[in-house]
């Protein structure tokens, strides 16, 4: 007799480099929802995914990483959740701050 059995695989990489631009790796969200809204405050898209009124406007990561295993490379898209606890700040403290773009190869 065979048994379902449901399980979430694990690969463990090792993340080589951020490809971010100066203003692609963070999007603006509404507090409890994670839908983009538009860039203007009280814009038509503010609360057209969620049917309430979720808090203040927010900054949200969503960064795209590059990581290698033994078997090769693949990029992976970080968001909101995972990208905070890499960089150990919520996006909106990172905006805040004057980032200068590091050129140097790892």
């Amino acid at each position: 007799m065979l048994t379902k059995v449901q399980c979430q695989p694990w690969i463990s990489v090792e993340i080589v480099a951020l490809n971010v631009g100066s203003t692609d790796w963070c999007y603006t969200a509404r507090g409890g929802c994670a839908k983009k809204v538009g860039p203007e405050e009280g814009s038509s898209s503010d609360t057209k995914h969620c049917n309430k009124d979720n808090g203040e406007r927010t900054e949200r990561y969503k960064v795209e990483a590059i990581a290698h295993d033994n078997t090769g490379c693949i990029n992976l898209l970080m968001w909101d959740r995972e990208a905070k606890k890499l960089c150990g700040k919520p996006a909106k403290e990172v905006k805040k701050e004057k980032v200068r773009p590091h050129t140097e190869k790892i």
